[in-house]
């Protein structure tokens, strides 16, 4: 009997588990598909290492959420751009028109760089001089934690002028 008695109650303790595992799943599922908890994360961690002051914090997240929105419609159009810029290859419609969505696919890119460029500039004017020094020490990482690099590498691609080998090879070439 006392067998009987502890594996009814293991079985209890089990399928409870296993019912209960679909749900937290669910409930992970949704917090990670939320705009902001995805974006936050990350700024949390940054906000961690410099040690953010609670006013600097407050400017951050809503410096953030406003990027996000406009960085959420600006992606958005993006997509819709390279849509009608696919229709209208598939169609073999005249240069002239392709040429026009290919700019239009352009001109958004360059928005949502400039986009990014003034969130890194905002996000710069909030930080005092000290933890401006702090974050240059950081390991080197992508930006807002996009992940580790190899040793060596840049989070942004090398500037191409006349000291650089690549530059000169690359005149070579063209010539």
């Amino acid at each position: 009997m006392k067998h009987l008695t502890a594996f009814v109650i293991v079985f209890l303790f089990l399928s409870s588990q296993i019912f209960a595992a679909p749900q937290r799943m669910i409930e992970k599922r949704i917090i990670r598909r939320t705009p902001q908890a995805g974006i936050e994360r990350p700024l949390l961690q940054i906000a961690d290492r410099l040690e953010l002051t609670d006013a600097q914090k407050e400017r951050m997240h809503k410096m953030n959420t406003e990027f996000a929105k406009k960085r959420i419609l600006l992606n958005a159009d993006l997509k819709v751009a390279r849509i009608e810029l696919e229709e209208a290859i598939q169609k073999d419609e005249a240069k002239k028109d392709i040429d026009i969505k290919v700019k239009k696919v352009n001109d958004l890119r360059g928005l949502l760089f400039v986009l990014s460029t003034d969130e890194r500039m905002e996000f710069r004017k909030i930080l005092t001089p000290e933890q401006k020094t702090k974050m240059k020490n950081f390991p080197e990482t992508a930006p807002f934690g996009r992940g580790v690099l190899k040793p060596g590498m840049s989070p942004y691609p090398p500037m191409m002028d006349e000291s650089n080998e690549d530059f000169e090879e690359m005149e070579e070439e063209h010539e």
